[in-house]
């Protein structure tokens, strides 16, 4: 401690502030009740509570109440979409997803601002519950310890709004019109996404630049970490299987947007060795690259890749692509990032900005 100042032969935990101290030095009336992991068990209690509830209601009732509490992105956007929504929604029906009492239900009612918050106490089952408990109880006692009993579940709230915004919400959102794609870019991406990803690499840089793994070994003990890590090993594997089965879904129901991925993988790979190998200049590498890209997306529409063609059914076409998106996962995950990944997602940039335009 520098001679003269205001911190020496004085208690950390005097001076600095709370998000600074380590938990040793945390007062204990701050981190009592927490200490058990009761935060996130009332949560969890919670959560059973409101899934037995629904086991009691007749189907009707029930899908009434998720109407009205699940986030549904085509009530933000009917009345300025109205067209577009009707006319998915139609083909849903069509397609036997949904009748259509439980479409007019759905986009029928005027938006319900809470729905972003509520959702998250609702779930598919008690194994749903069981996942998400999991992960809850490993992060959601050392987050209490940190933050107290009121700031965690103010936190838990917040983090509800932020989890209404994932990766594939802009996609889900484009079915319902362009004002719901908005509203997940600009709040999910720019004031939540980002957020936590400023958030996480701030707790990294105030640890030394450690990792989540360390993190964690220092809060919880390596016990925490090993379970943290195979927690993590295993949602990954579960968000590669949802993926795998999204794009595979995508590629039955879209066919042109298969044949336009295909060749997107091609192109990235050539602009790769462009800018690598062949030593071009960024930026007429990119302006052929970006005409590269739509010509692939031309191609695609005009020369789309339907399984029938070939005489295969949609399950049977879905359970090919999906191996083989998964080899390709493989590949694009031993091949250096500079051949495929990074040239792939700098010009899938351009193509984001395009369709934002439009």
């Amino acid at each position: 401690m520098a001679e003269g100042s205001s911190f020496e032969g004085k208690n950390p935990a005097q001076v600095l502030p709370r998000c600074y101290l380590p938990m040793t030095q945390v007062p204990d009336s701050e981190r009592q009740f927490a200490r058990g992991g009761d935060g996130a068990l009332a949560i969890i209690l919670i959560l059973v509570l409101v899934h037995l509830f629904r086991q009691m209601l007749e189907p009707d009732v029930d899908f009434r109440l998720v109407a009205d509490f699940a986030f549904t992105p085509a009530n933000f956007s009917a009345s300025f979409a109205s067209e577009d929504i009707w006319r998915a929604a139609r083909a849903a029906v069509e397609r036997g997803e949904a009748s259509s009492e439980e479409v007019a239900l759905l986009i029928g009612l005027a938006p319900r601002w809470w729905t972003p918050l509520t959702y998250s106490f609702l779930h598919g089952g008690f194994t749903h519950i069981a996942v998400n408990g999991v992960w809850l109880l490993a992060f959601g006692t050392a987050v209490c310890r940190r933050f107290g009993a009121v700031r965690f579940l103010l936190f838990y709230a917040f983090a509800s709004i932020a989890g209404a915004s994932p990766i594939v919400g802009p996609v889900l959102a484009s079915v319902f019109g362009w004002v719901a794609v908005w509203v997940w870019i600009l709040l999910g991406a720019i004031f939540l996404g980002a957020v936590h990803d400023f958030t996480s690499l701030m707790a990294s840089l105030r640890h030394g630049g450690a990792g989540i793994g360390t993190l964690i070994e220092d809060y919880l003990g390596r016990r925490g970490k090993l379970l943290f890590l195979g927690f993590a090993w295993l949602t990954l594997l579960l968000v590669i299987a949802v993926f795998t089965l999204i794009v595979a879904r995508t590629f039955v129901l879209v066919p042109a947007s298969a044949g336009s991925s295909l060749l997107f993988i091609v192109l990235a790979v050539g602009f790769g060795l462009l800018i690598g190998p062949l030593r071009m200049p960024l930026l007429p590498a990119t302006l052929l690259g970006v005409v590269a890209l739509f010509l692939c997306l031309w191609l695609g529409l005009a020369w789309p890749l339907d399984p029938a063609r070939i005489g295969l059914d949609p399950a049977r076409a879905t359970t090919v692509w999906r191996w083989l998106i998964l080899a390709y996962i493989w590949i694009a995950s031993v091949t250096p990032v500079h051949w495929l990944l990074q040239p792939r997602d700098y010009l899938n940039s351009f193509l984001l900005y395009a369709m934002m335009a439009l």
